[in-house]
């Protein structure tokens, strides 16, 4: 007579009190501290009210954000705020970390992190915190490759012009410390075997050195590095060793203890990517409005300004707008700006 088991695995950030309890056994591995133990508990409930609004506004995004963002949310907190506790930092490094792990989605024009940071800040209505709320795109993926123990980068495009200026700020970071990966797009290269094997073999070649990995256009080959991915290490005499598959074929490889991964996407692809994938990368929305920085936007909505003079007297100059000025569409403009102030400023 057949036999079989049936498992119900309730996901672990659907019940608050399993949430708060998990949420303070982890803090407490790096941090014993029991003042800031409150402070957890309200990080768990601005994250639990953050999963039922999204359920209910936008369920298909329901799992952008899982178990392992959650983790590593109170992860972050309770090793920045060890022996450095008071509730000004406390409150900034919870802001910080929120900004890091729950970034990625944007819905009417608010990103997901700012609404957790909402849910937060309504747990305490009496307390007025004047210190840094918001800490930019940049500033968060420097702290993510500063970071020894960060998890690996998840950036998704909303168009080219992004892309480059995540190159172009990347390359300022680490200037002599970057290679980056761009797969073929042909058809005949996606789906051959003998493609995908040379892919993974100069992946791992680079796998051994210190320096930041780019990925781009290699999501058939982004199962083999699952491992790599998840940061699930074999560590041998101090060596970390991650396990990278090709077909029914396994083979470890050395990791470098200073090598960063950042995975390029664009914003319809990473619509259709599972979410184990997308849970085991710290993720950020790259757009150009979330990097220009106000006095930026200021110069760029000036120059926006300037543009609708042409428009206004598109009849008497007798021109096709469209045409005539090329590259001078919203994208351009603001892409034109943050680049120049790049070039004068260090990062």
């Amino acid at each position: 007579m057949n036999r079989g088991i049936f498992l119900n695995v309730i996901n672990p950030t659907s019940e608050i009190t399993q949430m708060k309890k998990t949420a303070l056994q982890i803090s407490n591995i790096y941090n014993k501290n029991s003042d800031y133990s409150e402070l957890i508990e309200k990080l768990t409930e601005a994250v639990f009210n953050y999963n039922k609004k999204l359920k209910k506004d936008s369920a298909e995004q329901i799992y952008f954000h899982g178990a392992r963002d959650f983790y590593n949310l109170i992860k972050n907190v309770a090793k920045r705020l060890e022996n450095k506790y008071s509730i000004e930092n406390a409150f900034s490094q919870s802001f910080l970390a929120i900004e890091s792990n729950y970034n990625g989605i944007i819905r009417n024009g608010k990103n997901s992190s700012d609404i957790v940071k909402e849910q937060f800040k309504e747990l305490y209505p009496k307390y007025s915190y004047t210190g840094k709320e918001n800490f930019g795109i940049v500033e968060c993926i420097k702290n993510n490759l500063e970071d020894k123990d960060s998890r690996y980068l998840l950036l998704i495009m909303k168009s080219n012009l992004s892309h480059y200026l995540i190159l172009n700020i990347l390359t300022k970071l680490n200037k002599d410390k970057m290679f980056y990966y761009l797969g073929s797009l042909f058809e005949d290269d996606i789906y051959n075997e003998a493609y995908c094997a040379k892919t993974i073999n100069k992946i791992k070649y680079y796998l051994e050195h210190d320096l930041i990995l780019i990925l781009k256009n290699l999501s058939t080959t982004y199962a083999s590095l699952y491992d790599l991915f998840n940061q699930r290490f074999n560590v041998i005499k101090n060596q970390k060793y991650a396990e990278i598959s090709l077909g029914e074929v396994s083979n470890s490889a050395f990791v470098n203890n200073g090598l960063k991964i950042i995975v390029f996407i664009r914003e319809d692809a990473a619509k259709e990517q599972d979410p184990p994938f997308l849970n085991r990368f710290e993720k950020y929305y790259i757009s150009l409005d979330n990097l220009l920085d106000p006095n930026s936007e200021k110069i760029a909505n000036r120059i926006l300004e300037k543009r609708k003079l042409f428009k206004k007297h598109k009849k008497s100059i007798q021109f096709n707008f469209e045409n005539e000025l090329i590259n001078f569409y919203d994208e351009e403009i603001k892409c034109l700006v943050l680049n120049n102030i790049l070039q004068k400023k260090r990062i």
